[in-house]
């Protein structure tokens, strides 16, 4: 098991147009998927461990998704959707991910509270995933991301904007409503636990470094809750 350091940082959307542009030069385009629309429905148990592991800022954390791919230009859906774990040890993470028989425009119409989604735990479990046998899709989550390679660390950028919450399983979240963040998330991956020198001109841009879950600001806007990590 390889764990690679994974830092993020926000920046509120308005000022993200100067950021993406800053990026574009600085870094590679990635040759295979430079951008695309992802579509994740997160999984979590009926008391929300996925959730509280991060409200309680716990060193270890496990999320668990579907995910699925769209093409933003050609309206395309991946060849696959995946079922994925993700697993935080601090800074650093590990992601074990597995493909379904569901297909991503099948996906498109499912309602949170299919009950053939309740499948995927068994999926994780068969592939090696220690996934338990109560969990349930709570959210829809998507964005579109712009992937880039910084070409002297080789780690790889993302740049996460338009992030929504579409979909509830009002079954987990009874008093949850359809929400939207105001912020861009960026992701730096790779083998430092700092972000590439050439990147460093960022911080005077607007971004902040911070501990940041679309799951749980997702979570937290579509209940309307104080805690909002924004």
């Amino acid at each position: 098991m390889m764990l690679e350091y994974e830092l993020k940082f926000v920046v509120p959307g308005y000022r993200v147009a100067p950021i993406i542009e800053f990026v574009r030069l600085a870094c590679n385009k990635d040759p295979l998927y430079p951008a695309g629309i992802v579509s994740s429905i997160y999984f979590d148990s009926r008391n929300l461990d996925s959730v509280n592991e991060k409200i309680n800022s716990d060193y270890l954390k496990t999320k668990y998704r579907l995910r699925w791919y769209t093409d933003p230009d050609t309206g395309g859906f991946s060849e696959f959707s995946f079922a994925e774990s993700k697993h935080r040890i601090g800074c650093r993470r590990v992601k074990t991910r597995t493909p379904t028989t569901f297909l991503p425009e099948e996906l498109e119409g499912f309602s949170l509270d299919d009950a053939r989604l309740l499948e995927i735990p068994l999926v994780m479990r068969q592939s090696g995933i220690r996934a338990g046998a109560d969990l349930l899709p709570s959210l829809l989550i998507r964005y579109t991301r712009h992937r880039y390679i910084e070409p002297v660390t080789g780690a790889r950028v993302s740049i996460d904007v338009d992030i929504t919450a579409p979909r509830i399983n009002h079954h987990m979240l009874p008093r949850g409503t359809p929400s939207s963040l105001s912020n861009t998330v960026i992701e730096v991956k790779g083998e430092r636990d700092s972000l590439p020198f050439v990147l460093k001109p960022l911080i005077k841009r607007g971004i902040r470094k911070a501990s940041f879950s679309k799951y749980l600001a997702c979570y937290a806007k579509s209940l309307q809750l104080e805690f909002l990590p924004l």
